[in-house]
C-alpha cells in the first residue's frame, strides 16, 4: 500500500494532454504521406482498366439474378413490378458493391423490356445482338462497341429457361471511365465503398487527367489543364518506372500531382492525379477530428479524477476554486458551441435552400424558354431536355401526383414514393408557399428536398429538387461541423479544465500550506516554516505566521529556562529546609558524643551506641531526601495507549505535503496496532522528517515491514547525509551540527524508545543519504 501526498491526477491528465497533441500532429504528417501514396495507388488502378474484372463482375451479376428465385417468380406473376425486381437485384450484385456505373434489364421472351434499373450508365446496349452470339442457355459477355474512345464497357444476356422453355431475359451493363470514378454518378443512398481506390483520400477531391500521345482523352474534376500545364506534365523528371511528381496550380490554388506515363501498343498513355495541397485551417480541421476520440478519453479520466474526490466528501479551499472557476468558464464555453452549432446548421440550410433554388430556377428558366421558341413542343420532351442539357436531376408534379422525373425508376421500383409530400402539398395549395424546403428520407438516408410552385401556357406545376441526386458542395458538411466543433470545444475545455486546476492550486496553496503548518504547531512542532514567494496580503501573512512560530519558538524557550529557574530556586529551598531538619540532632549528637567523651564518662560506650543509632536515621532521612529529588528531576511519565502506527505515520506525512521534498509511505500492512505514547511517537516522526528535510533531501520514504513480533519502521532520505566521525555522536545530549539546534531531538528520540521497550539506530549514512530504523514492539 502507498501514500503519496503529492496527488499524481493533475499529472497523468497534462500528460495525457501532451500525448494526444503530439500523436496526433504525428497522423496529420503520416496522413500527408499516405495522401501521396493513395495518388500512386489511384493512378495505377486508372492505368490498368482491367477489362477481366469488369467482364467478371458482369457475369457473377447474371449467374446471382438467373439464381434468384424471387426474381425469376415474378416473370410468371400478373401485376409484377419489375423495376423494383431489377432494382433489388442489382442492389445484391457486386456491381452495386464496386460502385460502377451498370444497369440491369429485365426481358420478357419477345426481348421486351419489362423492367430496368439504371445508374449512370449512359451507354445505348444492343441486346438483341447480344443474344444472336448465344445458345438458349448459356451466358454472353461482350465488350460494348458503342463506348466512347477512353473507359472500359461490358454488357451480358442470360436466358431464363423453365422446362426447356425461354420464359425471359437478364440483361446487365458496367462501365468504368475517370469520369465515373468513385461513383460520381451515384446517389449517395446507394454508395458502398466509394473510396475503396486510395481509400485515405476523398476521391470528390481529386483531380483526374488522361492523356494518349499527349492529347487530352477525359478528365475527372472541374478543371482542365491549359497548354502550358500540359507541357509541363509532359516534361516531368520520371524516375525508371515511368513515374514522377510535380505541382500544378489551379485557381490560385497548388495541388500536389503525380505523372505516371506507361507505353502500350506504341501508344503513350499518361494518368496525371492531382491534389490540392493541405492548408493550416484544413490540418486544424483533420487535427480537432482526430481530437476527439482523445478527448473523450481525457474527459472521462478527469471525470473520474472528480468523482474520486467528490466520493470523499473533501470540499477543500482548492476544490470550491476550482468549481468556481470551471462554472465561470465552462457555461460560456457551452453556450457559444450551442449557438456556433446552430448558427452553422442554419447557415448550411441556407446555403443549401440557394443552391436547390439556383437550379430550379435554372430549370424553369429552360423549360420556359423550350415552350416559347418551341410552342408545339410537347411538356415532356421539354422537361426530358432541360434535365440532359443542364443535368440537374428533377422532378416534375401536377396536383399531387408525379408526371415526369429524370430519374424515374426510382419511383417505379417505389424507392421514393410516387405523390407529393403532403406536408409540401399543404404548404404549397393551402398556404400558398411559393417554394419549401423540407427533409425526406430513403430508408434511414436523409436528404433536403426543394419544391416550388410554377405554371407553363396557364398550367400549374410543382418543380421539386433534392440533393440526394444533385450533389451539392459545401465547405464543411453539418456532420463535419459538429466534428470540428465538438473537437474545438473538447480541446478547449479540457485546456480550461487544466488551467482552471492550475490556477486553483496556486491560488490555494498558501492556504493549504498554512493549514497543515498550523496543524504542525498543534502537534507540537514550532519549527515549521513556511517557504514565502508569495506577494501582497499572501506574503504579509505568511510572514507574520513565521513570524509568530519564532517568537513562539523563542518564547518557549524562554518559558522553559524560567519555569527551569524558579523550579531548581523553589527545589533548592525546599532541599535546604528538608536538609537542615536532621542536621540539626545530627550536630547535637555529635557534641553530646564529644563532651561525654572528654568528661571521661563511665556510661560512655552507651551514649555512643545511642547517638550513634540517631545520626544514622538522619543519614536515612537524607537519603530519602535525595531520593525524592532525583525522582522529581525525572522526564514526565508515559501514556500508554493502544493506537494503529500506520495512520499515525499517514497523519504525519500529510502535515509535510507543501514542502519541497516527496515523502513516499510504504507498508505491508493497512494496521500495525502497538501500545506507546501516541503524543511522542507523533513527535518523534515530525522530529526525523523535519531533519531530513533540513539535511535538503528531495525524497523521503518511511517503510514499515512487520516481522518476529516489532514493526521495523525505516527512514530514508536522500539528504547530505551525516559526517562518519558525527554517526556515534548523534544520539549524544547537547550534541547538534546545525546553526539554532539544541542537540536534544534524537537523545529524547532515543530516551523515548528505550523507555518502551524499542529501539532506534542509524543503519547508514552518506552524502547521498541517511537511513534510520526504528524497531516498535506489535500489540499482540
Amino acid at each position: 500500500l502507498i501514500f503519496r501526498e503529492k496527488r499524481t491526477s493533475i499529472n497523468v491528465i497534462y500528460s495525457s494532454l501532451a500525448a494526444s497533441v503530439i500523436v496526433i500532429s504525428m497522423l496529420n504528417y503520416f496522413n500527408l504521406e499516405l495522401e501521396r501514396r493513395s495518388l500512386k495507388v489511384i493512378a495505377n488502378e486508372v492505368n490498368r482498366a482491367n477489362e477481366e474484372l469488369l467482364s467478371y463482375l458482369v457475369e457473377e451479376t447474371l449467374r446471382n439474378s438467373e439464381q434468384n428465385e424471387k426474381l425469376i417468380s415474378s416473370l410468371y406473376k400478373l401485376n409484377s413490378n419489375f423495376d423494383s425486381e431489377a432494382f433489388i437485384a442489382w442492389s445484391k450484385s457486386p456491381l452495386q458493391r464496386e460502385s460502377l456505373s451498370s444497369e440491369l434489364v429485365i426481358f420478357d421472351r419477345n426481348l421486351k423490356p419489362n423492367g430496368e434499373f439504371n445508374v449512370g450508365f449512359d451507354v445505348t446496349v444492343d441486346y438483341k445482338k447480344l443474344l444472336n452470339n448465344t445458345s438458349d442457355s448459356e451466358i454472353h459477355i461482350s465488350e460494348i462497341e458503342s463506348k466512347l474512345n477512353y473507359g472500359i464497357g461490358y454488357a451480358g444476356i442470360v436466358p431464363i429457361v423453365h422446362n426447356n422453355i425461354v420464359d425471359g431475359y437478364l440483361g446487365v451493363g458496367a462501365k468504368f471511365s475517370i469520369e465515373n470514378l468513385g461513383a460520381s454518378d451515384f446517389p449517395d443512398f446507394l454508395e458502398s465503398n466509394k473510396a475503396a481506390i486510395g481509400s485515405v483520400v476523398d476521391l470528390d477531391l481529386i483531380k483526374i487527367f488522361e492523356y494518349s500521345d499527349g492529347k487530352l482523352l477525359s478528365v475527372k474534376g472541374n478543371v482542365f489543364p491549359s497548354k502550358e500545364q500540359r507541357e509541363k506534365l509532359m516534361q516531368t523528371k520520371l524516375s525508371p518506372d515511368g513515374d514522377g511528381w510535380t505541382s500544378l496550380s489551379f485557381n490560385g490554388e497548388d495541388y500536389i500531382t503525380y505523372v505516371l506515363k506507361t507505353n502500350k501498343d506504341h501508344t503513350v498513355r499518361t494518368i496525371v492525379v492531382s491534389i490540392k495541397e493541405m492548408e493550416v485551417a484544413w490540418s486544424l480541421y483533420n487535427f480537432f477530428k482526430i481530437f476527439i476520440v482523445h478527448s473523450i478519453f481525457i474527459l472521462i479520466l478527469v471525470i473520474f479524477f472528480i468523482f474520486f474526490r467528490v466520493i470523499k466528501l473533501k470540499y477543500s479551499f482548492r476544490t470550491k476554486l476550482l468549481a468556481a472557476f470551471l462554472l465561470i468558464s465552462i457555461i460560456p464555453i457551452i453556450a457559444l458551441a450551442v449557438y456556433n452549432r446552430e448558427v452553422v446548421r442554419e447557415r448550411t440550410k441556407s446555403a443549401i435552400f440557394s443552391e436547390l433554388s439556383k437550379r430550379s430556377e435554372y430549370l424553369e428558366n429552360h423549360i420556359r424558354a423550350q415552350i416559347q421558341k418551341h410552342p408545339d413542343r410537347d411538356f415532356q420532351t421539354a422537361f426530358e431536355n432541360a434535365g440532359k442539357e443542364l443535368g440537374i436531376v428533377f422532378t416534375i408534379y401536377q396536383n399531387s401526383e408525379i408526371i415526369f422525373s429524370s430519374r424515374s425508376e426510382y419511383y417505379k421500383n417505389q424507392l421514393i414514393p410516387g405523390k407529393l409530400n403532403s406536408d409540401v402539398y399543404y404548404n404549397l395549395n393551402y398556404l400558398s408557399y411559393r417554394e419549401t424546403l423540407t427533409k425526406e428520407s430513403i430508408n434511414n438516408y436523409v436528404y433536403d428536398a426543394y419544391y416550388k410552385k410554377i405554371d407553363f401556357a396557364g398550367q400549374a406545376f410543382i418543380l421539386g429538387v433534392n440533393d440526394a441526386f444533385n450533389k451539392i458542395t459545401l465547405f464543411y458538411s453539418p456532420v463535419d461541423a459538429d466534428v470540428f466543433l465538438f473537437g474545438v470545444y473538447s480541446f478547449a475545455v479540457i485546456i480550461i479544465t487544466l488551467l482552471s486546476t492550475l490556477f486553483a492550486n496556486q491560488i490555494s496553496s498558501p492556504i493549504r500550506q498554512l493549514t497543515r503548518a498550523t496543524n504542525a504547531v498543534a502537534q507540537g512542532d514550532l519549527s515549521v516554516q513556511l517557504a514565502n514567494k508569495e506577494k501582497g496580503e499572501l506574503k504579509e501573512l505568511l510572514d507574520g505566521f513565521n513570524s509568530m512560530t519564532n517568537e513562539l519558538q523563542k518564547n518557549q524557550y524562554e518559558i522553559a529556562e524560567l519555569e527551569r529557574e524558579n523550579a531548581w530556586k523553589e527545589m533548592a529551598k525546599q532541599v535546604a529546609h528538608e536538609i537542615k531538619n536532621p542536621l540539626t540532632p545530627m550536630k547535637l549528637s555529635v557534641q553530646q558524643i564529644v563532651a561525654a567523651y572528654n568528661d571521661k564518662k563511665s556510661e560512655f560506650n552507651e551514649i555512643l551506641s545511642k547517638l550513634s543509632q540517631a545520626i544514622l536515621n538522619q543519614i536515612d532521612n537524607l537519603s530519602l531526601i535525595a531520593s525524592e529529588f532525583s525522582s522529581f528531576a525525572k522526564m514526565p511519565s508515559l501514556k500508554f495507549e493502544v493506537f494503529d502506527i500506520v495512520s499515525v505515520i499517514s497523519d504525519t506525512v500529510h502535515l509535510f505535503g507543501d514542502d519541497d521534498a516527496d515523502i513516499n509511505f510504504v507498508t505491508d500492512s493497512e494496521k500495525v496496532i502497538v501500545e506507546s505514547d501516541i503524543s511522542q511517537m507523533r513527535r518523534m516522526f515530525i522530529n526525523l522528517i523535519r531533519n531530513s528535510i533540513q539535511a535538503k533531501a528531495s525524497s523521503i520514504t518511511i517503510r514499515v515491514i512487520c516481522e518476529n513480533g516489532f514493526a521495523n519502521i525505516d527512514v530514508l532520505d536522500n539528504g547530505k547525509g551525516v559526517a562518519p566521525e558525527n554517526q556515534n555522536k548523534i544520539f549524544d545530549a547537547n550534541f547538534t551540527t546545525k546553526e539554532k539546534g539544541l542537540g536534544l531531538g534524537l537523545k529524547l528520540i532515543k530516551r523515548f524508545m528505550d523507555n518502551t521497550n524499542g529501539e532506534i539506530k542509524l543503519l547508514s549514512s552518506s552524502s547521498s543519504g541517511t537511513e534510520f530504523r526504528i524497531k516498535v514492539p506489535i500489540k499482540t
